[in-house]
């Protein structure tokens, strides 16, 4: 294993190994010595003590030169975002389902577009999958709640062609209504949430602890953190996406078809039509970086562009923050598991996604989508601001383990940078292959120990529903 080391670091290295040796070690000799000299060691603390700082000075003495002996010397300049990348790319293309890649710059930006100074924005932990959120000045309520987008494009789509919207405009707008009902709906509901706990809820010990609630003598369930959010997610935009650039394509454009022949289809799980399905999965999906101003890409920005302006119109009751900054409603863009639960109680969607499967498993292109290999994928992914979504961001990216070789980690290692640099927010990455997950779903007790990357977090992939498991099979598999 690399670690990717400036010319400085090296010295600065180097500078402290030849201290320890010349300066510390010797004393540290001098005081094991000393404390021998009074004899019983068994019950001698000083010579315990001595004995232990001479350990961790030879073990950091140790861990130093390995550090200069395995270095990869880069340039100063490259230096701020190349540092110790080379090393977690590594981990992961071994099949580990971490370390998780987040774009710090992208985090930072929009904590301070919410109100954070600087200086908070640097203090931030991702608190449970991927949502952020600041340390020690928070009550903030994440993935609350989850929302189906694919099934909120179903509640609109007409089964009657005489209440058809007579354009793409008129549909989209339809759709963009019921969404922004729904977000207001959760946020009224969400908030009465919140007062229902400040009513009956207190946590006094907590409330030592995080900012402001001591200096506004408000506990942290009655709005005494100086930022109390709630973080609603989206699910399955990569499905939305997909499916409204097929109606415009097929509906609008062609006239191939009416949506009360499309609402037909749907009700039979496509069964009824399946030349209509073959149709839809021919057409350009989210992932092949399309660049066209109609595309399903453009349409991801639109959702993503249309969600953060509906969040920034609402404030969460119970604080009162300088200039509403406290009781922010902030949009997610990450599922957790809720893809598959979604998914199963979700039938057939206009982008070919077949009754029961799971929505698309997080920000990223759907299962098995991205056509035009990885880099098109993290293009794609990147089309949009991720910023606004501080609620959490995930895209996944499965690698060929069979197809990985030494050279395949610079590729790797590029396609993650690429991703970080276009202001990417959180980066996935599962190095496996079909044939170990084959085996493993038909024989689970033999790889109890398989991990994979799920939609923000890892999981056992035996322990995954058969519908999950599924899902992480058919993602696509790059070779690089």
């Amino acid at each position: 294993m690399y670690n990717e080391l400036t010319r400085g670091d090296l010295k600065k290295m180097q500078e402290e190994i030849d201290y320890r040796l010349s300066v510390v070690r010797p004393r540290l000799m001098e005081d094991l010595q000393a404390a021998r000299a009074m004899g019983d060691l068994s019950e001698n603390f000083e010579y315990k003590t001595a004995k232990r700082e001479l350990g961790k000075c030879n073990s950091r003495i140790r861990y130093l030169q390995r550090m200069i002996n395995t270095a990869r010397v880069i340039s100063e300049n490259s230096a701020a975002d190349a540092i110790g990348l080379y090393d977690r790319v590594e981990i992961l293309s071994e099949g580990h389902s971490h370390p998780a890649l987040f774009g710090d710059a992208t985090v930072r930006r929009g904590l301070c577009h919410y109100g954070l100074t600087p200086e908070e924005a640097s203090e931030y932990i991702h608190s449970t999958c991927v949502e952020i959120t600041p340390v020690g000045c928070s009550n903030v309520w994440v993935a609350s709640p989850y929302m189906n987008l694919p099934g909120e494009l179903l509640a609109v789509f007409p089964s009657d062609d005489g209440d058809a919207p007579d354009s793409m405009d008129a549909f989209l707008d339809r759709y963009f209504a019921r969404i922004a009902s729904l977000i207001r709906e959760n946020c009224r509901r969400e908030s009465l949430y919140r007062y229902e706990r400040a009513k009956y809820c207190a946590d006094p010990l907590l409330s030592c602890f995080v900012r402001d609630c001591l200096e506004r003598g408000v506990d942290i369930e009655e709005g005494g953190a100086r930022y109390n959010w709630i973080m609603p997610s989206f699910v399955g935009v990569a499905n939305a996406a997909d499916a409204l650039y097929a109606v415009r394509t097929l509906i609008y454009e062609r006239h191939e078809t009416t949506f009360a022949d499309w609402r037909r289809a749907l009700d039979t799980d496509y069964a009824d039509d399946p030349i209509l399905l073959a149709r839809i999965r021919a057409l350009p999906k989210y992932g092949s970086d399309d660049r066209d101003p109609g595309s399903p890409d453009a349409y991801v920005k639109q959702i993503a562009e249309f969600l953060a302006a509906e969040c920034e119109k609402h404030r969460v009751p119970l604080t009162d923050g300088d200039d509403g900054r406290s009781s922010r409603l902030i949009p997610s863009l990450f599922c957790w598991i809720m893809h598959d639960h979604f998914g199963r109680s979700t039938g057939a969607t206009p982008d070919g996604r077949r009754a029961g499967f799971p929505l698309g498993d997080g920000s990223g292109p759907a299962q098995g989508r991205e056509a035009n290999g990885p880099t098109a994928s993290v293009l794609s992914s990147t089309s949009w601001e991720h910023w606004p979504f501080i609620g959490g961001v995930a895209v996944n990216m499965k690698f060929s383990k069979s197809l990985f070789t030494r050279e395949s980690l610079a590729v790797m290692k590029s396609i993650v940078k690429t991703y970080l640099s276009r202001g990417g927010f959180e980066l996935q990455i599962n190095v496996t292959d079909r044939e170990t997950l084959e085996r493993a779903r038909a024989c689970p007790a033999e790889y109890e120990d398989l991990v994979v990357r799920i939609g923000g977090y890892s999981d056992y992939f035996t322990r995954l529903s058969p519908t999950m498991q599924e899902e992480v099979i058919l993602r696509t598999e790059h070779g690089i």
